[in-house]
């Protein structure tokens, strides 16, 4: 009997290579589409790339920085915006939405929660919510950032819930 395959396909793979235990995915971010090598992680909800300009530190990561102003499709998402609420730690600047994050092993991120386009494999979700770092250090290898399989409104398992009927839930 042949079986239905799952729609939902992550290509995940050791981060070894890029100084990291865990695993990791690679993904499309904005229009036009950039790489990035994200580490996946079941226990956060945010996922995050390091952004240009890096304001206050980056640390070093394989490809080069994300670039919102690259991308025709990225937008700050605003204070007032009931996605800003989602955040568990949030701020704001400007009128814009901050995120911030800080993992149990010290590791932090803070900077925009934004918005922009999201390939997995070849799979688009429009308006992926993520977060825009511009203060990013800790244990993420070489990596640009994590991607949150976690349970809360941030995750991508949330917000592609719809898409993949459920399918991570």
């Amino acid at each position: 009997p042949s079986y239905a395959k799952s729609a939902a396909n992550l290509p995940a793979s050791s981060g070894r290579a890029l100084g990291t235990g865990n695993y990791v995915v690679t993904i499309g971010l904005g229009t036009p589409s950039a790489r990035f090598t994200v580490v996946f992680d079941t226990g956060s909800d945010t996922t995050w790339v390091q952004c240009q300009p890096c304001v206050a530190y980056c640390y070093r990561q394989k490809e080069p920085l994300f670039s919102p102003a690259k991308s025709s499709t990225y937008a700050n998402i605003s204070c007032s915006s009931s996605y800003c609420d989602d955040l568990y730690v949030s701020g704001c600047d400007g009128g814009h939405c901050l995120y911030a994050v800080q993992y149990g092993d010290g590791s932090q991120t803070v900077g925009f929660y934004a918005q922009d386009t999201l390939k997995l494999s070849y799979d688009v979700v429009k308006e992926f919510r993520f977060g825009c770092g511009e203060k990013n250090r800790g244990l993420f290898g070489r990596s640009a950032g994590l991607m949150g399989l976690g349970r809360g409104k941030t995750s991508l398992t949330v917000q592609a819930y719809d898409k993949y009927g459920g399918v991570f839930a």
